[in-house]
């Protein structure tokens, strides 16, 4: 029977976590990075899809979002390998998840082959594993790494993250999951002031879960705990957010529903309390179409708030899946959430439509809204913005070449409105931006005997507008082109391989700055901002490679070593700029060689 959903997960970690990508220093969250929808910004703290901003981007760990997930020079997401996957979902369908139409999922995985191992690289150390637990019905998994870098830089980080997993009977299972991730840094600025980071959350996830015959039924309550501090001089951050989120999803089914093949519907709720407490003083915060200065002014505390408040947010949701034949697929739902803080109410219908051509050859055609509240950084500060308002059409093929290959090729358009942006006049933040994205992607990979690999490219555009009757510009993440490529070759014991990776990609727009004001009150220069985003940084290119090599010791025991070296003929384009303290020198940012030297020891059972 053909009928499946056509799930379009557009990223180059399906190609297999074993096979290991050059460049990303076997991290998850830079493997998804990857796919052809999101944009390469190695200096964005966070990830963008499809032209959108990070906020506007979900991670999600078992069903439940992570607040943060880069550590201080971005060489490390907070996710660390061994018992999870992770993917980019961008058919925006789900009705689970309200915010945008893409995002990335993350899931433990306590139930797959049994294993211990430990690893040591130049950037940090781990161990972990997956084992059963005072009997079979108990499996649990974990993994904890700690930083290295604290010996040559002040840049030190702490991951856990365990799982387990306890059967009761055939149908229930219970399920718990805990997060912690710990990021220490200190720096100094270039007026020499010390400049002292910390953050830290923690996440704690228990379920239960029911796999019954028609019916399944999943039942979570998590609690979260973050903390970010930042002290500058006279500038600091100070954040403190407690939550408490519950999921319920149901869902039943029906083999044979009179003239429908098969029948599904679910019925679902989430809610979200926040509470926050917040004390800021610092400059503006850098938006779209507002950038920051390079150099903010040290004594720059525009942006000062001391307060508690609450964010509680509330959703239903409900779906059904019908099946006509053994060739279409008819998918449809509605979601309305409920924004406590700033008492809106959004109903946002979804839905898609799968028809099979052939076993193996397969299309969809989705359409949904979706609803971001202002949840993200200063949007915190100014309880009567509304939610910004995404609409996102998109048709994919699929054609299955072989077990081991696949090829998508997907149009999209995105239409956003209400977006928030900074008010030119008062320097507040207003809900009067709008913009779209539309674009083409493909993907292909696969295997063919020992040679193994994966291309993707896209086509897009995306653009925003701050007023009403302003000038259409570029977003700050627009990226008209990107092409990724990667291929390798596996030893015939399958004890070594080899891979390459390409990277090709247009720059990222700019607003340049024509000169420095000098200000005699504060005795600093501030930047004249010309034309927002009317340059745009250089077309970049760079060369990964990778080496994996297995030593096996016994039956069950192996020591793997990896070199992994990303942007190894260190391209000269630029990824940003800097400049002198008056803003008459402009210097390139450019990245560096980034060489990942590490061995594992795994025992298998």
């Amino acid at each position: 029977m053909r009928l499946a959903a056509l799930l379009v997960v557009v990223s180059l970690a399906q190609v297999a976590r074993a096979d290991g990508i050059p460049g990303t220093g076997d991290d998850p969250l830079h493997e998804v990075e990857m796919s052809t929808s999101t944009a390469d910004a190695p200096l964005l703290d966070g990830m963008s899809i499809r032209g959108g901003s990070a906020a506007d981007t979900l991670v999600l760990l078992d069903g439940f979002e992570v607040p943060y997930i880069w550590h201080g020079h971005h060489l490390r997401s907070v996710v660390s390998p061994g018992i999870v996957g992770a993917s980019v979902v961008t058919d925006g369908t789900d009705l689970a998840f309200g915010r945008a139409p893409s995002f990335v999922n993350i899931q433990t995985d306590p139930w797959s082959p049994r294993f211990s191992d430990a690893s040591v690289s130049v950037l940090d150390a781990r161990i972990g594993g997956r084992q059963p637990l005072f009997r079979s019905r108990t499996m649990g998994a974990g993994t904890v790494r700690h930083s290295l870098l604290d010996r040559v830089a002040d840049d030190r980080y702490l991951d856990a993250l365990v799982r387990i997993d306890h059967r009761i009977g055939e149908r229930w299972t219970l399920e718990l999951t805990s997060f912690l991730s710990i990021d220490d840094g200190s720096d100094d600025d270039r007026d020499l002031r010390e400049v002292v980071g910390h953050r830290e959350a923690s996440r704690t996830i228990v379920g239960a879960r029911y796999r019954g015959r028609m019916v399944d039924v999943w039942l979570a309550v998590s609690g979260l705990t973050s903390y970010r501090e930042l002290e500058r001089g006279v500038q600091h951050v100070r954040d403190k957010r407690d939550s408490i989120d519950t999921r319920i999803i149901a869902t039943r089914r029906w083999s044979d529903a009179g003239a429908l093949s098969r029948f599904e519907w679910t019925v679902g709720s989430e809610t979200n309390a926040g509470y926050h407490d917040l004390d800021i003083a610092m400059p503006r915060e850098a938006r779209d179409g507002s950038p920051q200065s390079p150099m903010p002014d040290p004594g720059d505390t525009s942006t000062t708030f001391r307060g508690t408040f609450w964010t509680p947010d509330v959703a239903v949701y409900t779906s059904a899946v019908a099946g006509i034949g053994h060739d279409v697929l008819i998918t449809g739902g509605v979601r309305v959430d409920r924004f406590g803080r700033g008492n809106d109410i959004a109903t946002q219908p979804r839905g898609a439509i799968d028809y099979f051509f052939t076993k193996n050859l397969g299309a969809r055609l989705s359409a949904g809204a979706y609803r971001r509240p202002p949840q993200s950084g200063e949007e915190l500060l100014y309880p009567y913005l509304h939610p910004e308002r995404t609409t996102q059409v998109a048709a994919t093929l699929h054609q299955r070449i072989s077990p081991v290959s696949d090829a998508y090729l997907t149009a999209f358009y995105i239409d956003r409105s209400q977006l928030i942006v900074r008010d030119r006049a008062t320097d507040a933040l207003v809900n009067t931006g709008r913009g779209r994205s539309y674009g083409i992607e493909a993907m292909i990979n696969g295997q063919l005997g020992n040679w193994f690999g994966a291309a993707n490219a896209s086509l897009s555009k995306s653009t925003r507008v701050d007023y009403e009757r302003g000038p259409e510009r570029p977003s700050d993440l627009d990226q008209p082109f990107k092409l990724d490529a990667m291929a390798g070759y596996r030893g015939k014991k399958k004890n070594w391989q080899v891979a390459a990776r390409v990277q090709l990609y247009s720059g990222l727009p700019v607003t340049p700055i024509s000169a420095g004001v000098y200000n005699a009150d504060r005795d600093h220069y501030d930047p004249l901002f010309g034309e927002t985003n009317t340059e745009r940084l250089p077309f970049h290119h760079q060369v990964d490679l990778r080496l994996d090599r297995v030593f096996r010791i016994k039956d069950r025991v192996s020591l793997a070593a990896v070199v992994d070296v990303a942007n190894v003929y260190a391209a000269k384009t630029p990824i940003g700029y800097d400049y002198s303290y008056d803003y008459r020198e402009r210097l390139d940012v450019r990245l560096p060689i980034v060489p990942y030297v590490g061995v594992t020891l795994r025992f298998d059972e």
